[in-house]
């Protein structure tokens, strides 16, 4: 496992799953076991997996494009048998670079939404914008979007 922030996550092979899938786990008890150097062991209180989130969003536009105001993000609609609200995330990536800098982020959007007007401007520097949007449920599963593209020019 891996600790990111407060939130532990982990990579499991099929023969470690014994032949389950990750689905086949929901509503059993499931606990977590850390090893120290020492060779301690801590246990830490039961918790159920509730729902897997199997497919993503969809992307519509921009992908791609070049835009010269605030661009209008747009998606094709979940479809899910759950409540959820979608978040938008946009990452600059300066030229020549290979990581993006965290440049937008909102969330709450309502489920019945489809797009997304990003209300403050983004760098124009050369470079590029990765955008993606995710599903939230009330559980905090995410389901994220695969990304999608755009440049912001000047509008002279």
């Amino acid at each position: 496992p891996v600790a990111r922030d407060t939130t532990w996550t982990g990579l499991f092979t099929e023969p470690e799953l014994h032949g389950l899938r990750i689905g086949d786990l929901i509503g059993y008890p499931l606990s977590m076991f850390h090893l120290d150097s020492a060779g301690f062991v801590a246990e830490a209180e039961p918790f159920f997996l509730i729902r897997m989130i199997y497919d993503v969003p969809q992307l519509v536009s921009p992908d791609t494009s070049v835009i010269t105001d605030l661009p209008l993000l747009e998606w094709i609609e979940f479809d899910a048998d759950f409540g959820f609200s979608y978040m938008v995330e946009i990452m600059y990536v300066p030229e020549g670079a290979s990581e993006g800098i965290p440049v937008y982020l909102f969330a709450e959007i309502p489920e019945d939404s489809i797009t997304h007007t990003v209300r403050e401007p983004l760098p124009s520097e050369p470079g590029f914008m990765v955008w993606t949007v995710s599903v939230l449920d009330l559980f905090g599963n995410e389901a994220r979007s695969l990304p999608a593209t755009f440049t912001i020019i000047e509008d002279d």
